[in-house]
């Protein structure tokens, strides 16, 4: 079967991901990993960013452990978004998963954009909603929040001073 894995294209440091090449490895330092029903919520406590990963985001960054081939994820990803798409929906998460920094290493830079992959995965019958996503927020810090807050009121005048004796 060809995995057709041409469109992880390489950077000035990087040749083009191998169908034998281990994916890069996910972080599993200072993170905090909460699997909710279709997504996974990760909070990456340097940064103090959450993410929230979408089924196929999460289905990829899973199998970033050290273990797994770009083979075995086309596969994999194939059973879930189709054949055609499955190197595209790959190139793609790992691009949105470095971006986050939720990865140890740096992968090779998908050669599509989301939307040259979002109008390939349409044109071969794939739906959209299968397409990686990682959303991420910044935590703030509790001062921050804080300082959102209006001052409070300034305390009332002190009492005029009592007259002068006559």
């Amino acid at each position: 079967m060809k995995l057709g894995l041409r469109s992880f294209c390489h950077n000035s440091r990087a040749t083009p991901m191998q169908p034998n090449q281990l994916l890069p490895m996910a972080r599993s330092e200072s993170v905090i990993i909460q699997a909710i029903p279709g997504e996974t919520l990760v909070f990456d406590q340097v940064s103090k960013q959450a993410h929230c990963l979408n089924a196929t985001a999460t289905l990829v960054w899973s199998m970033c452990d050290g273990l797994h081939t770009a083979g075995d994820a086309v596969n994999r990803l194939a059973e879930q978004v189709g054949s055609p798409a499955a190197a595209d929906v790959l190139a793609t998460a790992l691009g949105q998963l470095a971006d986050a920094g939720l990865l140890v290493s740096e992968p090779l830079r998908p050669g599509l954009s989301r939307r040259r992959m979002l109008g390939q995965m349409s044109a071969s019958g794939v739906a959209a909603a299968l397409a990686p996503v990682v959303l991420s927020v910044t935590a703030r810090t509790a001062q921050a929040q804080a300082s959102a807050l209006p001052p409070p009121p300034p305390p009332p005048p002190p009492p005029p001073p009592p007259p002068p004796p006559k």
